[in-house]
Order: structure tokens, then C-alpha cells, then sequence
């Protein structure tokens, strides 16, 4: 299975980017194989009105069965949840730990968005 995790870097050490929308970028994990590469986002992140639904179609054209981030807004959410594309919610911590949680099964699947539209993390 492939996982979008929105991310503050590049590496499994990164930071969970609290932001789904607007994150620099995403982890990509395959929960076969181990291996993991990068997509970026810094094309959707700036726009000013689209950002959630262009994040969350990048997500799901490159593959990805599930996504992990801390927050999820009413634009991305329904593009997701259309393609079948499953949304876990985890407090901030980094990349590896999250995929850890999921893996365990530690991780609330979420059935809505939990952040109102424009959101900006602190």
C-alpha cells in the first residue's frame, strides 16, 4: 500500500507538516517494500484558493491508497474520500513514528475534515 504523509522535509526523520493543503511536500511509503520517495508540493501550496483540492489530486495521481497528515480541510477531504483514498489523523511527530503508528493501527481513520477551509497551522 502506498501512503502520502505530509511532511516538513525530504527524509523519514522530517516532521509531520500539520498542514495537508498547503504542505511543502509529501513521504511517500510503500508498506511492502520499505521504500519511500518525495513529491512535491510547493506548486499547490502557494495557491491562494485551490491549494487543498490540487494537493489532494497530486495525492491521489501518484497512487496513494491512504494519507497521513494532522489536519484535513472541506476542499481536499471530498477529493480524497471520491477516489477511495483514506484520511488518518496523527499529532505531530516525525515521518517514521507516524508510519510506525499506522502500521500498528494506532492512527484515527477520520470520515470528515477537521479544519475549516484556509487553515494556517501556529
Amino acid at each position: 500500500m502506498r501512503i502520502a504523509i505530509s511532511s516538513l522535509g525530504r527524509e523519514l526523520e522530517a516532521m509531520l507538516d500539520p498542514r495537508f493543503g498547503r504542505t511543502e511536500g509529501f513521504i511517500l511509503y510503500d508498506t511492502e517494500n520499505g521504500r519511500s520517495s518525495y513529491l512535491d508540493n510547493a506548486g499547490n501550496a502557494s495557491d491562494p484558493n485551490m491549494a487543498g483540492i490540487k494537493t489532494a489530486q497530486n495525492v491521489v495521481d501518484a497512487g496513494a491508497a491512504a494519507v497521513i497528515t494532522c489536519h484535513i480541510g472541506p476542499n481536499a477531504y471530498p477529493v480524497l474520500e471520491s477516489a477511495g483514498v483514506q484520511v488518518y489523523l496523527c499529532d505531530e511527530v516525525s515521518v517514521r513514528e507516524a508510519i510506525h503508528r499506522f502500521e500498528q493501527g494506532n492512527l484515527q481513520l477520520t470520515q470528515e475534515p477537521d479544519a475549516s477551509m484556509h487553515w494556517q497551522s501556529g
